[in-house]
């Protein structure tokens, strides 16, 4: 609550979009600083339902994000969106930090039964994970 305070206008422009609302998981809004000279290995997530956007902010040249055999260079205000179960990885090869604005939204193809079916899956399986009473024997 108190970084969303700090970024009204951030939450404002986002206001429209299809994010991932899941209670306790999502939605995913944050701001990503790549450090002057820094990589982020190769990773993937672990569901795909979602589509991982990120929109460039400030971008030197010789920033660059690849997506399985896709290698992309950041440009600043020119946002896209991947499935992040497919491997990816960041480079900064510039002398400068990156920044960029990183959200999930659901997979456009996803009916709205779905995403209320797969809520609550996520729901369940947090339920299940919390501590249980005890009987005190």
């Amino acid at each position: 609550a108190a970084a969303a305070a700090r970024c009204p206008e951030t939450l404002k422009a986002l206001a429209s979009v299809p994010l991932c609302r899941i209670p306790g998981r999502t939605p995913s809004i944050l701001f990503s600083k790549l450090a002057a000279g820094a990589r982020i290995p190769p990773h993937n997530g672990m569901v795909n339902v979602r589509l991982i956007c990120h929109l460039p902010l400030i971008t030197p040249p010789g920033c660059r994000l690849r997506v399985g055999n896709t290698v992309r260079e950041w440009r600043d205000g020119e946002a896209w969106a991947f499935d992040d179960t497919i491997e990816h990885e960041a480079r900064n090869d510039s002398d400068r930090d990156r920044i960029i604005l990183i959200f999930d939204v659901w997979k456009n193809d996803l009916t709205e039964e779905e995403r209320n079916l797969v809520t609550a899956m996520f729901q369940a399986i947090d339920a299940y994970g919390q501590p249980v009473a005890t009987w005190g024997v």
